[in-house]
């Protein structure tokens, strides 16, 4: 819980320094080209991802297992979360925009760096402001089962959330989930933003949401960098057969 919120206000600073507004200081793991120290016997992680916008033209994302070992090659889409990949390496998880770069004995510093938090997560990148590479956002799979919706702020105001009977208020750098019940499709949703500044209420969005058992759907809020109203972007996953580790 603690390495989402921090990964959530990595998130919030790299947004507003696009707004041209300091927030936040990230965290910053193993940020040159070194391997980071891990134990010889690695787990084995399970990661699906997906992008907020493509950086650089880096659609394509290679992640590093270790000098001259194949890396694990991870597609980007601004839309969809990826199928789910296997990547046996450090707890820190370092991309790189090349497969030569990612197998180099001595690598460049990477385009984007995550810590893992748990073994089967989804990462959502962020382009950082200069599209020099990216940020990571993990969302641990326990968080986030399939017919739900999780919900994430990266704003700095108070959103306001009336998901049928059930109300919640999700504080800046938070997150909450919503599963629909047994049975159900959709939901009329009600999303409102309070702002920080003029404690004024404005409507993100009112309509019915759908969703089958087998997708989950991540929705962040975050605020536009012109104009600072809030804005609501949806990704979704779905269900594939079952990967385990080998």
């Amino acid at each position: 819980m603690k390495s989402m919120t921090q990964a959530i206000r990595f998130f919030i600073s790299l947004l507003f320094l696009t707004c041209m507004v300091v927030v936040a200081a990230p965290y910053a793991d193993g940020a040159d080209g070194a391997d980071p120290v891990d134990p010889v016997d690695q787990p084995v992680y399970l990661i699906r991802a997906a992008a907020v916008n493509i950086a650089g033209g880096n659609a394509t994302l290679w992640l590093r297992t270790g000098p001259g070992k194949e890396p694990v090659k991870l597609p980007l889409n601004i839309r969809i979360f990826s199928e789910p990949v296997k990547y046996k390496g450090p707890v820190i998880a370092r991309f790189y925009a090349s497969e030569v770069d990612a197998m180099a004995d001595d690598p460049p510093n990477p385009i984007a760096q995550v810590k893992l938090p748990r073994r089967n997560l989804l990462i959502l990148f962020q382009p950082k402001p200069d599209t020099s590479g990216y940020t990571g956002l993990p969302v641990a799979d326990s968080r986030f089962p399939f017919g739900s919706f999780h919900l994430v702020n990266l704003s700095e105001d108070k959103i306001g959330v009336d998901m049928a009977a059930k109300k919640m208020i999700i504080p800046p750098g938070k997150s909450k989930t919503y599963s629909l019940p047994a049975g159900e499709r959709d939901v009329l949703i009600s999303i409102v933003a309070r702002s920080k500044i003029t404690s004024k209420a404005r409507y993100v969005r009112r309509s019915r949401w759908s969703i089958a058992p087998d997708q989950r759907e991540l929705v962040l809020f975050y605020p536009n960098p012109i104009n600072g109203m809030i804005h609501a972007r949806h990704f979704i996953d779905s269900k594939t057969e079952k990967i385990g580790p080998e």
